[in-house]
């Protein structure tokens, strides 16, 4: 190129890069759903299947993306679980397997996939879709971690989205968080039993995600709330758990759980149900 043309194409390029640095200036990222840590199945099945299940989901769910939006299938070797890299302005599919895994860990694989939203709502705000996974094998315990966010302008709202990859494991390996099933159904409170497994879940400090309690209005039974819908909708995001209108099991469970006694007390007016406990409910619970 002679003088005279770079000359004329130095301005072009700076004015490039300014752009380009105001446009990354006014990304906004932020968070949609994160499970932080989850155990895959349960001791029934082989860790090593498990952790191979669970991969072949999440790849699954990988290639159907990227035949989408870059078209074309991934890399065989990529299918197989090995490290990868397929990185486009805007878009990012990309694998890494730890190989050796560090010192007490049998596999440690992670994925991340960055893609535009294409949607009319999408492209108006400029939106970026952001999906990390991590997976790991140590021992007897196969663990999953999810992480989800979007890059914008920050004039939109970030809507709530559940990779589908966490449903399929869910439902078809299993999902777990500190004792609680993580599902697409309510987690129903009708026995001491489920009752006692629930308190132990609120006091164990592993657990990750907070939790949604919904109880029924006395004399009808019903939930101001459909918790199957909202269980649904929140898979991966809270644990959606019911109560009965047994009072026995309200009355009598929960103190053999808590290791307290308890009282409730109930005032129609305000639909407010208190229950009484030492260093356990400051106020009382709304409906």
């Amino acid at each position: 190129m002679s003088g005279t043309k770079a000359a004329l194409h130095m301005p072009l390029y700076d004015q490039l890069s300014r752009t380009r640095s105001e446009v990354q200036s006014r990304t906004v990222t932020r968070p949609v759903m994160q499970l932080t840590t989850a155990s895959v199945g349960d001791l029934v099945m082989p860790a090593e299947q498990r952790f191979v299940a669970a991969q072949r989901l999440v790849l699954r769910w990988i290639d159907e993306k990227h035949r989408a939006i870059l078209g074309g299938a991934l890399p065989p070797h990529a299918l197989r679980g090995e490290s990868f890299a397929i990185d486009q302005p805007g878009r990012e599919f990309a694998a890494v397997r730890l190989d050796p895994p560090p010192e007490g860990f049998d596999q440690v694989w992670a994925a991340k996939v960055e893609h535009p939203d294409n949607t009319t709502e999408g492209r108006n705000f400029a939106r970026i879709w952001s999906v990390e996974v991590l997976l790991v094998h140590a021992r007897s315990e196969v663990v999953l971690s999810i992480r989800t966010a979007i890059h914008s302008d920050g004039r939109d709202q970030p809507p709530l989205s559940v990779p589908r990859f966490l449903r399929e494991i869910a439902a078809q390996i299993g999902l777990n968080d500190a004792g609680l099933p993580i599902a697409a159904t309510p987690y129903r409170i009708d026995s001491d039993e489920r009752l006692a497994l629930f308190w132990k879940h609120l006091r164990d400090p592993a657990r990750n995600l907070p939790v949604l309690v919904l109880t029924p209005e006395f004399g009808t039974g019903e939930y101001a709330l459909n918790p199957d819908v909202t269980a649904n909708a929140l898979v991966g995001v809270a644990h959606v758990v019911t109560f009965t209108e047994n009072r026995t099991t309200l009355g009598c469970g929960w103190p053999a759980a808590s290791g307290s006694p308890l009282r409730a007390h109930y005032e129609p007016t305000s639909r407010t149900l208190t229950l009484l406990r030492r260093n356990f409910f400051d106020t009382p619970w709304r409906r």
